[in-house]
């Protein structure tokens, strides 16, 4: 969607996972149960060039559907960001 110089684009990611996430161990290997499924995260990012060789870009993001179990470090339960950019 454009409107004047702001611009705003927004989508879904889907990601299957395909398998239970696991640790090897010294005892072998360690399953997370109910770690594989689908997680689907949506999006929108706004930018807006305010000089003639700068723009900002705003993103925000957060999940719609998440699997049940998760490895730590993996998830977010939702982001953003601030970007500046120079054309040169």
């Amino acid at each position: 969607y454009t409107t004047g110089k702001l611009k705003l684009n927004g989508g879904l990611l889907g990601i299957f996972h395909l398998a239970d996430d696991y640790y090897n161990t010294v005892n072998g290997k360690y399953a997370l149960i109910n770690s594989k499924g689908t997680t689907i995260n949506w999006n929108i990012d706004a930018s807006y060039p305010f000089a003639k060789k700068y723009m900002v870009n705003l993103l925000y993001a957060a999940p719609a559907k998440t699997r049940s179990n998760i490895p730590d470090g993996l998830a977010r339960s939702k982001i953003s960001s601030v970007k500046i950019t120079y054309a040169f």
